[in-house]
């Protein structure tokens, strides 16, 4: 009797297949902001995506291809040249890509594709190539409005006194004790004897009722002085204050600013005493305005810090900056504005 036996041997399991490491786009949004847009794209699978975009109109070539034995010029390939590449804000792979896309310049067209990687390894799944145009918008007519400076609130001063400057808002010296009962800041330093008071000088004005999708198209600040010496010809600045927490405290005025910008400026001679004037924001001082908030603003003028004794070449402007009882004296700020059509 024979016996037959049949066996084989054992073999390495077959390698798992290859992913295809392909996606596709699902859908596209485009969120125009103040200074571009935001392109929020979908995938079908998790994918890591970049965006290649250009100013340059992609050029288009016919190329030959042999179909059953015949070439014919039927194949299209695009020359994508001079482009810049930004990945998506995600990290990883993700379904939502998104990205920000600023500045973007007004009537600026520009032609972008994605392409990108899936768990790491480069896909050969790109995307048709969008073109877009940056439009401006259309605006209504220009609006003027006046919003009031806020009401003394046991914090705010009511005037501004300037030793020499620039004191953007308080005395310099950080470890000074102050008063904050007064009308003024005492600092306890006898150096300066009876010119060492500071009086508040950040003008706050109520911008809540100003729309947040308002293009601002100018702006001027109307203040009273009551009171000037100005032996050196000084000019009364204004300069951002947004970093200025309320309710006021006592800091130094180092701590106030981190760079003392002018954004409008008079020269103190040409004011007059107790007579309302105009101080006209530059372009810069627009983006000091908060919208649909409080807008703050430092009074300084415009020369550096001069320690050279009680009272020596002492110089001021001082200014109404908050509520008073004469309503034609009250600090205020003039925007002019436009809404979208």
């Amino acid at each position: 009797m024979e016996l037959h036996i049949t066996y084989s041997l054992p073999t390495e399991p077959p390698p798992p297949p290859v992913p295809p490491y392909k996606w596709s786009i699902e859908s596209i949004e485009q969120i125009r902001t103040d200074t571009g847009y935001k392109i929020i794209v979908t995938t079908d699978v998790p994918s890591d995506l970049y965006m290649r975009w250009t100013t340059v109109k992609p050029q288009e070539h016919i190329i030959p291809v042999e179909r059953r034995g015949l070439y014919l010029h039927s194949d299209k390939y695009f020359c994508f040249v001079a482009w810049h590449e930004n990945e998506q804000e995600e990290e990883g792979d993700t379904i939502t890509h998104t990205f920000i896309k600023e500045p973007w310049p007004i009537c600026e067209t520009r032609y972008f594709y994605f392409s990108g990687t899936v768990s790491g390894q480069p896909s050969k799944s790109t995307s048709p190539i969008f073109t877009k145009h940056r439009a401006a918008l259309a605006w209504g007519p220009p609006i003027t409005e006046d919003y009031p400076a806020l009401v003394a609130d046991g914090e705010f001063r009511k005037s501004l006194w300037n030793p020499p400057l620039p004191y953007d808002f308080y005395w310099e010296q950080e470890d000074a004790p102050v008063n904050t009962d007064s009308d003024n800041f005492t600092p306890s330093n006898t150096w300066w004897g009876p010119f060492g008071d500071i009086w508040r000088a950040v003008p706050v004005f109520d911008t809540s009722a100003l729309p947040a999708n308002a293009w601002i198209t100018a702006a001027q600040v109307r203040l009273t002085c009551v009171d000037i010496k100005n032996p050196r010809g000084a000019d009364i600045c204004l300069t951002p204050a947004t970093n200025v927490a309320l309710p006021l405290v006592p800091i130094g005025y180092s701590k106030l600013l981190d760079t003392p910008t002018i954004i409008a400026s008079k020269p103190i001679a040409d004011i007059i005493y107790e007579v309302p004037y105009w101080l006209t924001l530059s372009e810069e001082g627009l983006d000091a305005i908060t919208k649909a908030g409080i807008t703050k603003l430092g009074l300084r003028i415009n020369f550096e810090i001069q320690k050279n004794g009680c009272g020596v070449d002492i110089e001021y402007c001082k200014n109404i900056t908050q509520d008073h009882p004469y309503v034609g004296w009250r600090p205020l700020i003039r925007i002019t504005y436009r809404l979208p059509a």
